[in-house]
């Protein structure tokens, strides 16, 4: 075959044939364009339902943090504004007052320490077997057993009774053992929480002797209890009562366990940082309608309800072809101008009556915070009705969503048909295109045979002509 195709040069036969086959398949390929753009558009649909789908269930999100007995709450959150946060900070539920309160703090809530006195390292504990000390917290015997062979020096002693105390649940003290020099240590002993009701107290034993603790001697009961030293066992505060918080309400002293205090004020909360002098003006703090939290609540909802209403508005194609999108973006667009008549007697009844205005593409914005912050001032039903109520914005919103997304979810079963569609469509390209291979293949086998008569004919020529020059030679 190459000796034929040599005769017309088999680099010209061919391109001779690749020019036939590619002018064969120009041909055929806009029954492939047909098709691809076909495939072409059904993937835009299905990218516009995924990515419509997506907003859906941002948007579905957001109605469902509107759920549940206590959502009012949100529009009635309060805040405390702090004149001195330096020295206290305070937060405030739905139940607090509105107006100002004095807090002057006069001393923080601390934990209580007892330390023993002070052990030889090297020196022998002197005590073995199972030995029970036993503690007094906050009205309540707790023991903790410890386990002596009689071999242990004092640091030893020390590591086992640390271990078995901080083993122990429930006990609320945590032991320590320090080396307050290179050849003496002590016991630590702390009580997790602060206040007075958590001062450390302890029932005498063999145990606690050792250590120097004694009723007798560091009188743990009294308002002068034994001051630990360098060397000996005590405490390091002499009066538990000053292990509790003290503050000034608004004239009125108070005593608590803990720097939080949560039952002064009906629905606020103290938090005590650090304690003033007697020159330092009191605390002022000032209990209000929280309006940046409830914007804060509301807001994320806006935004989705934003973000779903500009897609709907970015395909009109898709919107003409549609009637269920086209349908749901009619719907929202009619919401915002719906009258909430289940909203309380009195109430607003329009989105625009609490400030929110509304563009004219549909979206929606906090516009007047002024008009807001006064309404949730006057009632916050006045605002919270327009979202919660039966008949409310929120709900609506719902009923139009669920049209798309219910039971049946209607967009994802699109989604799925685009899915199934692009399939079908990318295996009819296939086919066709498999099918033009062929042809093609079948037309290069033709005219190669063509070819192969046309260089066969040629030889033939060229050697007759070949024998008849020789033969005028002659």
């Amino acid at each position: 075959m190459a000796d034929i195709f040599n005769v017309g040069g088999s680099n010209s036969g061919n391109s001779q044939l690749d020019q036939l086959v590619a002018a064969y398949k120009a041909t055929q390929q806009p029954q492939v364009d047909r098709l691809q753009q076909k495939k072409n558009t059904l993937e835009k649909s299905s990218s516009y339902y995924t990515n419509l789908n997506s907003r859906l269930n941002s948007m579905v999100s957001q109605l469902d943090r509107f759920n549940g007995d206590d959502i009012a709450e949100n529009f009635s959150s309060k805040k405390v504004t702090s004149s001195a946060s330096d020295f206290v900070t305070a937060s405030a539920t739905d139940s607090a007052v509105d107006g100002i309160n004095t807090v002057k703090v006069n001393r923080l809530a601390s934990t209580d320490i007892l330390i023993s006195s002070r052990k030889n390292i090297e020196d022998s504990f002197n005590l073995s077997g199972s030995k029970l000390i036993e503690f007094k917290v906050n009205g309540e015997n707790k023991t903790v057993t410890i386990e002596f062979d009689g071999t242990e020096n004092n640091s030893e002693a020390l590591a086992k009774i640390v271990e078995a105390i901080n083993e122990t649940e429930d006990l609320a003290i945590t032991a320590g053992k320090v080396n307050d020099t290179t050849t003496t240590t002590r016991l630590t002993l702390r009580s997790d929480n602060p206040g007075m009701d958590n001062k450390i107290n302890f029932v005498d034993s063999d145990v606690f002797a050792a250590l120097g603790f004694t009723s007798e001697a560091l009188k743990p009961e009294s308002s002068n209890r034994t001051l630990s030293t360098a060397t000996s066992a005590g405490y390091k505060l002499v009066d538990s009562a000053e292990l509790s918080s003290s503050a000034t309400v608004n004239g009125v002293d108070i005593t608590r366990n803990s720097n939080t205090l949560t039952d002064v004020l009906t629905g606020v909360t103290f938090n005590l940082s650090k304690v003033q002098t007697e020159d330092d003006s009191e605390v002022i703090l000032t209990t209000d309608v929280n309006t940046e939290s409830v914007e804060g609540f509301i807001q994320p909802f806006i935004d989705n309800f934003n973000n779903l209403v500009r897609f709907l508005n970015s395909d009109k194609n898709q919107l003409r072809s549609d009637s269920s999108v086209s349908g749901l973006r009619f719907s929202l667009r009619s919401l915002l101008t719906q009258e909430v008549t289940t909203a309380k007697e009195g109430n607003p009844k329009y989105l625009t009556n609490i400030g929110i205005k509304i563009s004219s593409d549909g979206t929606l914005s906090i516009g007047d915070k002024e008009r807001l912050s006064e309404l949730l001032k006057e009632d916050p039903t006045k605002v919270s009705d327009i979202f919660l109520s039966e008949e409310g914005f929120v709900n609506r919103v719902k009923e139009s969503v669920n049209r798309l997304k219910g039971d049946d979810d209607l967009i994802k079963q699109k989604t799925l048909d685009m899915a199934t569609q692009i399939d079908s469509q990318q295996d009819r390209i296939e086919q066709l295109q498999s099918r033009i291979d062929r042809q093609a293949e079948s037309q290069r086998n033709q005219y190669q045979r063509l070819l192969e008569t046309y260089y066969n004919a040629q030889a033939q020529y060229n050697s007759f002509n070949s024998f008849i020059n020789t033969s005028q030679q002659f």
